[in-house]
């Protein structure tokens, strides 16, 4: 892979608790690097947890002990660029949504189904509208990942119909595979990227249209409220 994730420079380290960003922040030249925060999202058993086993550590976890604030911390280089990535993985809640207080934390999310359990993708349509309806269109780097692709034998969800819903929901997508590494860093750079490219846009038609029509109904709104005018004698 070309511009990618540089694992000569840090290993990773895995938390049970909120890290000390500070001292992980050193680089040599002691300047502080970005932090972007990553969510993965998905149902019980697609691999969330063996992804960030894999992009952090570069080895396969078979079996790990499952725990809704796990974090892991990577530092890389992207296209040039340092950068720290903090990703967090969380299951759904009983209602089977993302908890709001992970959507409101994550700069880019991660949609993760198995390509053995159609099930798993039927999911993602409803977490992508969730994390619409809390950081709003534009609000977030955001990447579908079909992982377990090296089981091609018990594969019940085909590659177009990975692509296809990432068409329909304007997203970015790559089918992955956590014991092969297969694509692992690269959905997670392209997240990366997703976010700068956010951080960096103009603003676009759209939102200058908003602004425009914004003021317009200030001004309309104090012209039919004549006492919201003061006046000062000269």
């Amino acid at each position: 892979m070309s511009s990618t994730v540089q694992a000569r420079l840090f290993y990773g380290s895995r938390l049970t608790r909120q890290p000390d960003l500070a001292s992980f922040q050193q680089s040599p030249a002691q300047v502080a690097l970005e932090v972007h925060k990553l969510v993965m999202v998905g149902e019980g058993g697609v691999g969330k947890m063996a992804l960030m086993t894999q992009f952090t550590y570069g080895r396969f976890a078979r079996e790990v002990e499952r725990s809704i604030d796990d974090s892991f911390l990577r530092r890389l280089v992207v296209d040039d660029v340092p950068v720290i990535v903090q990703i967090h993985k969380t299951d759904v809640n009983e209602g089977g949504l993302l908890q709001d207080r992970e959507a409101r934390l994550g700069e880019g999310f991660l949609l993760v189904y198995s390509i053995t359990q159609r099930s798993t993708l039927n999911r993602i349509h409803t977490h992508h509208e969730h994390i619409l309806r809390i950081k709003g269109p534009g609000g977030a780097g955001i990447i579908i990942v079909g992982n377990k692709c090296d089981l091609e034998a018990e594969r019940e969800v085909s590659l177009k119909e990975g692509r296809d819903l990432a068409k329909e929901l304007g997203c970015a997508f790559m089918e992955t595979s956590a014991r092969d590494r297969i694509s692992v860093g690269e959905a997670f750079v392209d997240v990366v990227r997703q976010i700068r490219r956010l951080k960096n846009e103009v603003p676009s038609d759209r939102d200058e249209h908003q602004h425009l029509k914004d003021s317009v109904d200030r001004i309309y709104g104090v012209i039919r409220n004549p006492a919201l005018f003061s006046f000062r004698s000269i």
